[in-house]
């Protein structure tokens, strides 16, 4: 039987600043909600989530959108235009392993890597959705961010 092998954390896969993990989600983000499969399914999923990136000082929130030119809509906001359903806090190279799908997020959640607080129920349908921004990431840095790639 085949196993997944995780990334550990390391030192030279990081972000150079708030500026650039802002930009790196920016540009996902965009892509994603051009995306005529993954847009729609986010939206379908009813999402309304906040992330906080601790080491960076930065909070995304994301949620479904409510304009039919767009499937999701997000901000870089202190506070959140919505209540979030779940909010997650976590370093950048957390994150960025997860989007990438090389981190497990119920492995940094019991090692204390990552902390969510809301709907239990909700996290258990928000993550297989989380998977679908995998591809577009991975591409977004292939093209554009490769010293942020895990390798």
């Amino acid at each position: 039987m085949a196993r997944t092998v995780l990334a550990e954390p390391t030192e030279d896969v990081a972000f150079r600043s708030p500026a650039e993990l802002r930009e790196v989600l920016h540009s996902l983000l965009e892509s994603v909600d051009r995306d005529e499969q993954v847009g729609p399914s986010l939206r379908a999923a009813q999402i309304r989530t906040r992330f906080e990136f601790t080491d960076m000082g930065l909070a995304l929130n994301v949620a479904s959108a409510d304009d039919p030119e767009h499937s999701i809509e997000w901000s870089f906001d202190r506070e959140a235009p919505w209540d979030p359903i779940l909010t997650w806090r976590l370093d950048s190279d957390v994150g960025n392993r997860w989007l990438q799908g090389s981190e497990s997020i119920a492995v940094a959640l019991a090692q204390g890597r990552a902390q969510c607080t809301g709907e239990g129920r909700s996290a258990l349908s928000f993550l297989p959705t989380m998977k679908l921004l995998s591809p577009p990431y991975r591409r977004l840095l292939a093209s554009k961010y490769s010293h942020l790639r895990v390798r």
